[in-house]
Formats: structure tokens, sequence, C-alpha cells
């Protein structure tokens, strides 16, 4: 089996599994989905079966994840062998390899396997930044709403004169949240609303921003509340998240901003354009 050949390179055993993930996506296009290889090429599968600790470790070794063919191949074959290696591949979660563990959290996101959760938090403040950023994402992409405390946790330090300096990671989590609501039929929101009273300015801006990505009619009056706020950037984000929900009710509200002597220009500026939006959504009914 050409990938336990050590003699082989990473960039080898890299292009091995793109041909292997080629093959088994050719015999999908052809006779639609994987059950057809189930049924007419078990052998295949036993054989993918057989070799699957050997797979998974060249897997998460060699993966690239900015590689879409590679991550694509990969992925084809995880799919086709199927629960036979979801179990190996969350226990990877647990191992010290930075490099492994990393990869496998970036396909227990794109499995979306949601066995994976409990574990994809416990690496939310991994020493290694790279394995942190990865698991917010995962987390997003697999969609369970039970993670949403978690996420939000890393953001709710105890010490709110603290300033939030890792940007990236207050984004990651943004975007995960925004995905995991977005991805859930009528999930309930009451649980992000209820943080809108917390003492954590980055925790209310990173919701307000969250609440106007979302977009719903519910988050109007909530949102309505922070414009007392004497924090800029939670009076801003909720002046914008209003202006992309569109409702008219703000507009009282978003005028006396402007017309406060003591609103700072950039609120102003985001006020403006927040009665924009309200007004080009509602041209039809605004006096």
């Amino acid at each position: 089996y050409s990938l336990e050949n050590k003699k082989f390179s990473n960039e080898h055993k890299n292009e091995l599994l793109k041909l292997i993930g080629y093959e088994l996506s050719s015999i999908n296009i052809s006779f639609e989905g994987e059950s057809y290889i189930k049924t007419k090429y078990p052998e295949i599968i036993e054989d993918l079966i057989q070799h699957k600790t050997s797979l998974l470790e060249n897997i998460t070794l060699v993966l690239k994840e900015d590689d879409s063919n590679s991550m694509d191949s990969v992925l084809t074959i995880l799919k086709v062998i199927g629960n036979e290696i979801e179990n190996d591949l969350i226990k990877l979660l647990l191992i010290e390899d930075f490099i492994v563990k990393k990869n496998a959290i970036v396909l227990c996101g794109k499995l979306k396997l949601t066995e994976s959760v409990d574990f994809l938090v416990t690496n939310l403040d991994n020493i290694y930044n790279e394995v942190s950023l990865a698991s917010i994402e995962a987390l997003g992409e697999i969609g369970e709403i039970s993670a949403v405390p978690e996420l939000l946790g890393v953001l709710d330090i105890e010490d709110i004169s603290f300033e939030y300096t890792d940007l990236d990671m207050k984004l990651y989590i943004i975007d995960a949240i925004k995905m995991i609501y977005i991805n859930n039929k009528d999930p309930s929101y009451d649980y992000l609303i209820s943080h809108l009273s917390k003492d954590n300015e980055t925790v209310k801006e990173s919701i307000a921003f969250i609440l106007g990505e979302i977009g719903k009619e519910i988050f109007v009056t909530p949102l309505i509340r922070l414009l007392n706020e004497r924090n800029l950037d939670v009076k801003k984000n909720s002046i914008i998240a209003l202006g992309k929900i569109g409702n008219v009710e703000p507009l009282e509200h978003l005028i006396e901003v402007i017309n406060n002597e003591g609103s700072y220009w950039l609120i102003k500026k985001v006020a403006v354009d927040a009665i924009y939006n309200i007004f080009q959504r509602n041209w039809y009914r605004v006096k």
C-alpha cells in the first residue's frame, strides 16, 4: 500500500490521496452516489476500511486546507468510508501533535460530525492559536446551538476593562455563531438577546453585529435599547444592525442620535447610513 511507504514524501502522499479521491469521485459521478460503490465494489470499501489507520494518519499529516483539490479528495474518501472512520478521526482531537490535531478538527467541521462538538469545545483555548481558530470554524460548520455559550464565553472575559486584542479570534467567533443560527431552522434567540444586558462590552457589540447579520425583525427592540449605551462600538454595531434589518420602527431613535450634539461623528455617520438603508427598503411606506 503506497501510503505506507516511508520513502514517499508528503507531497507524493498528498498526490496519492488526490488520485484515490478522483477515482472514487468518478464512480460517484457516473453512478449517482456512494451506495453504488458499496453495492457493486464492496472490495473497495473493505480495502479502505482495512487501511483506515494508515489513511487517516497520512491525511491528517499532509492535508493542505488551502488546496481545494486535496480537500475534496480527502472528504470523498472519508465520506465513502463513513461511520467506520468517524470515531478514529474524533480521537485525534485529543492528541498533542498540533498539525494532526488541527487537520482533524478541520475535517470534523467539513464532515459536520456532531459527536465531535464537546472535543472541539475543549480546544477553544488551546495554546496553539491555529488549533483554537480551527475549532471555532468547525463548530460554526457543524451548527450545534449548544456550542454558542462556549463560543461567547471566549469573549466574556471577567475583567471588563480588558481590551480584547485578538481580533482574528473575535471575528471567527462572530462568524461561527452567525453560521450556527443561520443553519438551524427556527432557533431560539433568547440566549443571544439575554446577553445584551451583560456588562461585557465585547460580548454586547459582537452580539449586536450578529443580530444585524441574521436580520430578524424581532431583534429591533433589543437593538434600540442599545442606542443608550455609552460604548461607541456597542452603539455603532447596534445602529448598523438596525439599518441592515430595515424595519421603520427605529427611525425616530436614529434621528435623535443625529440631532444629539454630543453624538460622536462616526455614530452620526452610521446613523445616516442606517436611515438611508431603511428608506431604501421601505420607500413606498415612509413619509
